[in-house]
């Protein structure tokens, strides 16, 4: 339930942060505003392809960022606030241009409204509310420090291995760095939502309705200002670029944001994979297909989100708060039964005295953020209940789908466990090794020496006669060539290939069940997609069928196609290994000359 609360978190983050981000930019585009959705969706896309793009070097390049964007953010917020504090107190504060229009009553009035997009505004001044109120609560060390860097777990901004101290350093960097951007934004959120109500800023979830102006609703055209950009432009009427820094910023850092979720989301769902909850292939948070994957998904979790709220941000706001509720309220509950686990093991009176204090700790910090859920929950409008619904569904259906994922590793763990080391010892009686054909060329003839390299018990290759004389002209160059292994050709009545084939491999099972059968397949290798197209897919049915077959291995015998410039052929050493037909004949020999050079290298000396 924690793992998906922080998913959903991710989801919930990235939305909020494009829809802010596409708030402000229809401040200076107003043609952006009636398609806040579509830029919200595309700026998601574009920092998923950015974040791919950069590859390794994308968490100091977000680091940089952020010694820049933020500090620039918190100094024109902060020269903002300073001087409408001061105008205030001289009685010179101005008033804002939606001061004019009036609120309808049964809306809850300004007050209620007018704080909700100055915290989307300061979201990522807050944006340690997830990740470093993690920190705070002991499980930062999962992340192992460097989360807004990206880095992997254990690792430095380099990718190099960090170790125990390191790490703790990291941790403890981050969590004063989270408190002081903490402090810091609940000031600015308190100050800015005090400055929107003097100037008398109107700010509310659904303009078009909700406003009026002389009694009428102001309507469809009508765009919201940000509040604090209401309050820049209260404040700096005459200086018009105030307000404009004030969007750029906040549009640059809402950005940062964003990508710092999608970086951060390979380093958690590898944390997840490692405990069975997601998928293994998730356990390599550098590879390009996970980083891929993650970010795929949580543009699609951050899309339908802004679909659904319309692309308002004082609706997705109330949902990223409940679910980030639910996170901190489950890992402080799962860090007390962590701490309980430890006190009924551990025996030194100090380590017991810290575990004590550590879980008192954390039940205060239950028990205040369960209060928080609680009133969320109760004071929740009514209108507004679809929110909480479809927010608990979401968290059960992942709830529910990595239950199932760690159901069925569980599952699959149980079936492959060793009871003993009886089944080492069990060999097969004997190696038999058939290899496929359809003409007599180099393909066939790798395949016969890798085969024959193998010293199998015996070598058979299996033709299939489609009916168009391919089979006979086989059989003839096969006689002609005069090769020492048997030519079986199947007959295949509906002129299909794989069904003879897995039907004379399952004959041979059923005659020696004792025996394992190596089939070797001849495929080639090429480096374009229209050449897949061009040849033939019967191989990669045929190993498809044929490993589903007990007892069967299938061999794959690999032959690259030549590219236009390059000369070579088969493999790296051009021609490859198979140059002739009396490549076949000597594949004992060589295998031989071989085990001895390697006998040789590896021997003193």
């Amino acid at each position: 339930m924690t793992a998906a609360a922080l998913l959903t978190c991710h989801a919930l983050a990235l939305a909020v942060c494009t829809a802010t981000a596409a708030s402000y930019l229809a401040v200076t585009v107003p043609r952006l505003a009636p398609a806040t959705v579509q830029v919200a969706a595309v700026g998601a896309a574009a920092l998923g392809l950015a974040v791919l793009g950069a590859d390794r070097q994308v968490g100091r390049g977000l680091s940089r960022l952020a010694r820049v964007c933020v500090p620039a953010y918190a100094v024109v917020l902060g020269a903002v606030v300073v001087a409408g504090l001061a105008q205030d107190l001289t009685g010179s504060l101005g008033r804002a241009d939606s001061a004019v229009l009036e609120v309808l009553p049964e809306t809850g009035g300004q007050h209620g409204q007018q704080g909700l997009p100055s915290l989307a505004a300061l979201l990522p001044v807050m944006g340690v509310l997830v990740s470093g109120s993690a920190v705070l609560t002991g499980v930062g060390p999962v992340f192992g420090g460097g989360c807004l860097r990206g880095d992997r777990p254990g690792s430095g901004p380099d990718g190099s291995r960090r170790g125990g101290r390191d790490t703790a350093q990291d941790t403890r960097r981050d969590t004063v760095s989270g408190l002081v951007l903490l402090a810091t934004g609940a000031a600015l959120v308190v100050v800015i939502v005090y400055l929107a109500g003097t100037v008398g800023a109107r700010v509310v979830e659904d303009p078009a309705g909700q406003l009026l102006r002389d009694d009428l609703p102001v309507g469809e055209g009508y765009h919201q200002l940000p509040a604090s950009v209401q309050v820049a432009r209260a404040v700096f009427a005459d200086a018009p670029l105030v307000p404009f820094l004030v969007v750029v910023t906040t549009v640059a850092v809402m950005l940062l944001v964003g990508a710092t979720v999608l970086t951060r989301l390979p380093v958690l769902a590898a944390v997840l994979g490692r405990d069975h909850l997601l998928p293994h292939r998730m356990c390599q948070p550098g590879d390009r297909r996970v980083r891929l994957w993650c970010a795929a998904m949580a543009w699609l979790g951050a899309v339908v989100l802004l679909v659904v709220a319309r692309g308002s941000v004082a609706r997705l706001l109330p949902p990223y708060v409940l679910t980030t509720s639910v996170y901190l309220t489950l890992v402080q509950v799962g860090m007390m039964r962590h701490w309980s686990y430890g006190l009924a093991r551990a025996t030194d009176p100090r380590a017991r005295q810290r575990m004590r204090r550590s879980r008192a700790l954390n039940a205060a910090g239950a028990a205040a953020t369960g209060t928080v859920l609680v009133g969320l929950l109760s004071t929740w409008p009514t209108r507004d209940a679809w929110i909480v619904l479809a927010v608990l569904a979401l968290l059960a259906a992942v709830c529910l789908i990595m239950r199932v994922t760690w159901l069925y590793y569980r599952r699959v763990s149980a079936e492959t466990s060793l009871n003993g080391l009886q089944d080492v010892e069990v060999l097969p009686a004997q190696v038999r090794a058939v290899v496929l054909a359809s003409r007599f060329h180099q393909l066939t003839v790798r395949a016969l020496t890798y085969a024959r390299s193998t010293h199998p018990a015996s070598v058979e290759v299996l033709t299939v006669d489609m009916g168009d004389g391919s089979a006979e002209r086989l059989v003839e160059t096969w006689e002609e060539a005069g090769v020492a292994v048997p030519l079986t050709v199947l007959g295949s009545p509906t002129l299909e290939v794989v069904p003879p084939v897995v039907s004379y491999i399952r004959s041979l099972r059923s005659d020696a069940p004792q025996d394992l059968v190596v089939v070797f397949l001849p495929e080639h290798l090429v480096s374009h997609w229209w050449e897949r197209v061009l040849l033939s897919s019967t191989t990669t049915r045929l190993g498809a069928a044929m490993r589903r077959v007990p007892g069967v291995v299938v061999a794959s015998v690999p032959w690259r196609l030549a590219t236009p410039g390059q000369p070579g052929r088969g493999g790296p050493g051009g021609q490859g290994a198979a140059g002739g037909v009396e490549d076949v004949m000597d594949a004992d020999v060589a295998a031989r000359r071989a085990s001895r050079r390697r006998r040789g290298q590896g021997g003193p000396g």
